[in-house]
């Protein structure tokens, strides 16, 4: 806190001290002249007075005239000779009959005049300091002095809550440092430390859900490659002791159906950490989504038949629902989901293309059993699969893991895009993949909810 509170004390005052400065020069000529013309004014009727009662007397009893003038006169009084005038003081009494000259500083100002004295060598010196106030000396002294203490209270006043959130923040990063990762910083304080505290916030909470979701991933898969394992095992035990060709082909075929589980989980799991690594909105390019969608829904038709995938584009025509991204990413999303939906459909799945202002929507609609809305955020973290759809699988979309709705969340988010989940018209679960459109990536950055 004490070095905050000199930190800034010292900063202001320097600011404050120049400024005075700056200013003090641009007035300062102005000043000058201004107190130039009060002066000639003043001095002139004095100089009259002096001028009219010298002349009554002889040269020898000047002196003691000027003394006893002294007394009633604002300046002091002086005789000098012109032989010790500056050149520029000559040519002033010679061209305005009276030479001025003015200083100023910090702590006051001083007038000094000269008027000749016709018919002789000599001339009149007023010398005035600070006239117009005596003691403007003290009183600067003392308002600096106020000034100085004023910056002192206002600076503590503004030092100490930036100093009491700077602490806190330092605290909550040294529990979080510890592992203490619910630890929070709070996000009252003044700007730019709110914005520190919640970018804090969001980070320990960013570090507690990848924990969170190493554990779950560590113990999934565990979980799910000790079946397979197993199953090898056990086959490859049974191929030691079968003699029927037969029997021995189904073993085999079996161990090659676990291979193949096993190479599915490793190969999601590689994505799944990928994506999590990529930065966000990187390198791509634009996408035009109605043709991406015909081929990957055609693909799908050939493969599950007896399920039928209708498409309804209503986007507008070019350049429209064009979206800027990584092409395979944004197709391995897009089929998670319709695999999904195949997975749980009865006959019957809808995918429409539409716009809703900067956002290209794609809705898929599937008639299955739906998913109840208590679930609707399990859904997407790795590994999590419902108890109604444990064993929902086909030889199509064959096994799930319960990593395929997490890539799909993933992909999202690094194209700044969102997935939601909620009840079906057609009865069952309905997803809407949300995409900024190319030309207002931006515009539906800023409007696109925070992580959570």
């Amino acid at each position: 806190m004490i070095k905050l509170f000199i930190r800034f004390y010292i900063g202001i005052t320097l600011a404050v001290i120049a400024a005075i400065t700056a200013g003090g020069i641009m007035l300062d000529s102005q000043y000058q002249q201004t107190l130039a013309q009060d002066h000639r004014m003043y001095s002139s009727a004095v100089h009259d007075i002096v001028n009219s009662t010298l002349k009554q007397y002889p040269v020898e009893q000047w002196q003691t005239q000027l003394n006893i003038l002294q007394q009633k006169s604002p300046y002091q009084l002086t005789f000098t000779a012109l032989s010790q005038l500056t050149p520029t003081q000559r040519e002033q009494l010679q061209s305005q009959g009276v030479a001025i000259d003015i200083t100023t500083d910090i702590l006051g100002d001083e007038a000094t005049l000269h008027y000749p004295i016709t018919g002789t060598d000599q001339a009149l010196r007023y010398t005035a300091k600070n006239a117009t106030n005596p003691e403007y000396d003290w009183l600067f002294i003392a308002s600096m002095l106020l000034l100085m203490l004023m910056l002192a209270i206002a600076v503590y006043w503004l030092a100490k809550p930036i100093s009491h959130h700077i602490n806190q923040l330092v605290k909550v990063s040294q529990q979080i440092g510890k592992g203490q990762l619910q630890a929070r910083a709070d996000p009252r304080g003044p700007a730019p430390l709110n914005e520190l505290a919640a970018t804090m916030n969001r980070m320990s909470e960013q570090i507690a859900r990848l924990l969170k979701q190493q554990e779950v991933m560590t113990g999934a898969v565990a979980h799910e490659l000790r079946a397979p394992l197993a199953n090898l095992r056990f086959a490859l035990d049974m191929t030691h002791s079968h003699k029927d060709i037969n029997a021995l082909q189904s073993h085999l075929a079996e161990m090659d159906q676990d291979i193949d589980d096993m190479d599915q989980l490793i190969d999601e799991l590689l994505t799944y950490a990928r994506l999590n690594n990529a930065p966000q909105a990187g390198a791509g390019e634009e996408i035009a989504i109605s043709p991406l969608l015909k081929n990957l829904l055609d693909k799908r038709n050939k493969l599950l038949p007896g399920i039928h995938i209708e498409l309804q584009d209503n986007c507008p025509p070019a350049p429209a629902c064009r979206i800027y991204g990584a092409k395979n990413e944004i197709g391995r999303a897009i089929t998670n989901v319709i695999t999904n939906a195949q997975r749980y459909a009865r006959k019957h799945i809808r995918v429409a293309l539409t716009q809703d202002g900067p956002w290209c929507l794609i809705t898929i609609d599937d008639d299955g059993k739906g998913i109840a809305p208590e679930d609707w955020q399990d859904i997407f973290i790795p590994f999590k699969r419902l108890e109604s759809g444990k064993e929902q699988q086909t030889n199509i979309t064959g096994k799930g893991y319960g990593l395929g709705l997490a890539i799909v969340e993933r992909i999202m988010l690094n194209h700044k895009g969102n997935v939601t989940v909620e009840q079906s018209p057609l009865g069952g679960a309905r997803f809407v993949l949300s995409f900024p459109c190319q030309k207002d990536i931006d515009q539906a950055s800023r409007a696109l909810p925070e992580e959570t």
